[in-house]
């Protein structure tokens, strides 16, 4: 039920950051990437049958379980990094979420 509940929730947080890139909302935006990035973080948690009891840490934390993607931390790191008060940057952020999304989305076996 986790996987499910974190996964949908990840997969349309990171669709409607997509409403501030006209805008380029970089606010809307890096807060819809966070949320969805802690969703995914839960879901990576309950793919090895453990807790996540709040995001400090949560990125580190599952990058070191055995259900994982390669790279893990640089990759959210990237996201992050990506960030900055124009359309285009908020884009490629997005497009980067998205990716990650589908990957664990395949590694988990779907959500």
């Amino acid at each position: 039920a986790i996987i499910r509940q974190c996964g949908g929730e990840a997969r349309f947080t990171a669709f409607v950051a997509r409403h501030g890139l006209p805008r380029a909302d970089l606010s809307y935006t890096a807060g819809c990437l966070y949320r969805s990035v802690a969703s995914l973080m839960q879901v990576l948690c309950a793919a090895n049958a453990c807790w996540l009891m709040n995001e400090k840490g949560a990125v580190a934390t599952a990058a070191q379980l055995p259900i994982t993607l390669p790279n893990l931390g640089a990759r959210v790191a990237a996201i992050y990094a990506a960030l900055a008060p124009d359309a285009l940057a908020l884009t490629h952020a997005v497009d980067l979420l998205d990716a990650l999304v589908a990957e664990i989305a395949r590694v988990v076996g779907g959500f």
